[in-house]
């Protein structure tokens, strides 16, 4: 089927980018690949979205608001979530990649490291929790479900009851009203978020 064509295909950019990672470190590849979704992502890393809000100039037109934050022209807010929850899956895919994987299928050399300089699942651990310590914004539970739904075994096998307690907090009726205090939920709204709520 085309959907698992289209997974195989994605398993397969991430897997590449980590190998590349590893064979070129000394010229910086993983740094350049950080950069370049950030560049497209401003939530790749938390806080950064906030950070272009707040380098805006006052008074700056809401296209050049659209623009900073990545959007394509004429973008949909839809097309847009879908786009940068594609963004944030594709960095959990990266980080959640075991090198010993790579290893066994000799794509990379025996005893490479992943490389984030601190441990992939130990930045998407990071990402998770710097994410959720944030102030909602009106895509964060879609962000979070994004990542999840790439990494969260991942995450679940390697930081056991913290992962248990971080599930329970995105399924509490406290984090759902967070974000649903900043979404829209009004049904005559073409641009509204019941749908994906409802799939959170």
């Amino acid at each position: 089927p085309d959907c698992i064509k289209h997974g195989e295909t994605k398993f397969a950019l991430v897997y590449i980018v980590v190998v590349l990672s590893i064979t070129f470190a000394k010229e910086g590849f993983y740094t350049v690949f950080q950069q370049a979704l950030n560049a497209m992502c401003p939530y790749s890393v938390p806080g950064l979205r906030d950070a272009i809000v707040e380098a805006q100039a006052a008074g700056a037109s809401r296209d050049a608001q659209r623009e900073a934050l990545g959007y394509l022209n004429q973008e949909t807010n839809a097309d847009y979530i879908a786009r940068m929850q594609a963004m944030v899956g594709f960095q959990a895919g990266v980080l959640q990649t075991p090198v010993k994987f790579l290893e066994e299928l000799n794509l990379v050399p025996a005893g490479s490291r992943h490389p984030s300089a601190i441990g992939g699942v130990v930045e998407l651990w990071q990402w998770l929790a710097l994410t959720m310590n944030r102030p909602a914004g009106r895509w964060t539970p879609y962000l979070i479900q994004a990542v999840l739904a790439v990494a969260g075994n991942t995450i679940v096998k390697h930081c056991g009851a913290q992962a248990k307690k971080l599930l329970s907090v995105l399924a509490s009726d406290a984090f759902i009203e967070r974000c649903r205090a900043v979404g829209v939920f009004d049904s005559s709204k073409e641009d509204n978020d019941l749908d994906r709520m409802n799939a959170y």
